[in-house]
């Protein structure tokens, strides 16, 4: 399809072109992700190896309509869990549930060389994230976040002054890199669910809480910057996301828009008014 074009030439409209012939042809929609990725593996390898500006690598997504991401944390709900994790993962999961950053990619190989206090932002460079693009989130605007990376440098301080030696990550345990999460992660979900009954019994308080799983914190950061009226683009820039197709994934809307939306209707069939105003009529 492609012919002799130069990788300069392959932009990300061309891209779309491709997928959307290979469509037409009856390709099926594995089958084309599948050249996609193969495409984007192509690009990534000569950005790395430096044959190509990162500024030239076409956008390239593999949707999956069948794939869409689920779930949010409610605070009261990230709250509870993080109650009853233990003291070296609690900062990650709040960073995690502030920034909607990825744990393992992001977050837990985060060093201290990426936080700048000076500026009040903390960086990932490129060709370290899933895009391969660099991201900046700037924290000294969020009490929350600017308060968590104050502790965790004073906590991080006094271990290496009791080890003797310098600890590069921003999130450790005594000093070591955390390298697994999942299982202290499944039993705060379950311990934050429940409480002890009469008889020793077991009482579900939080059924909303099974299944909940870190990359949740994607999409509800996402979700309160929607809410606090930031536009989706922005949006995108600090969470990660490449394409609107990739953010559609994760079913995000702006509520505010919805609740507007359903008081226009309200506000169209008040009064006895049984169905909006366009219909009346129509027969």
């Amino acid at each position: 399809y492609f012919g002799t074009s130069r990788a300069l030439a392959i932009t990300s409209d061309r891209v779309t072109a491709y997928e959307g012939h290979r469509l037409d042809a009856g390709a099926a929609r594995a089958t084309v992700n599948k050249e996609l990725a193969a495409l984007r593996r192509a690009f990534n390898l000569a950005v790395r190896a430096r044959r190509l500006p990162l500024s030239a690598k076409p956008a390239i997504s593999t949707p999956d309509p069948h794939n869409a991401r689920s779930g949010f944390f409610e605070d009261a709900d990230f709250r509870a869990v993080l109650a009853e994790l233990d003291a070296a993962l609690q900062p990650v999961m709040e960073f995690c549930y502030l920034t909607g950053w990825r744990v393992k990619d992001e977050v837990l190989a985060l060093t201290w060389g990426q936080v700048d206090f000076a500026a009040g932002v903390v960086r990932l460079e490129p060709n370290t994230t899933k895009s391969d693009r660099g991201r900046t989130f700037p924290f000294d605007v969020l009490p929350a976040l600017a308060a968590l990376l104050d502790r965790q440098r004073a906590q991080t301080t006094a271990t290496e002054r009791r080890l003797g030696r310098v600890i590069p990550h921003v999130f450790h345990r005594n000093g070591r890199p955390i390298k697994s999460y999942d299982d202290a992660w499944q039993g705060a979900c379950e311990r934050a669910a429940t409480r002890e009954g009469p008889a020793g019994t077991t009482v579900i308080t939080r059924p909303q809480l099974a299944g909940r799983v870190p990359h949740d914190f994607r999409r509800t950061a996402a979700r309160n910057l929607i809410r606090a009226g930031v536009p989706q683009h922005v949006v995108m820039r600090l969470c990660g996301w490449e394409t609107d197709s990739m953010f559609r994934r994760y079913a995000i809307v702006d509520e505010r828009d919805l609740r507007e939306a359903v008081a226009l209707l309200a506000k169209g069939t008040a009064g006895g008014q049984s169905r909006p105003r366009a219909l009346r009529g129509a027969r």
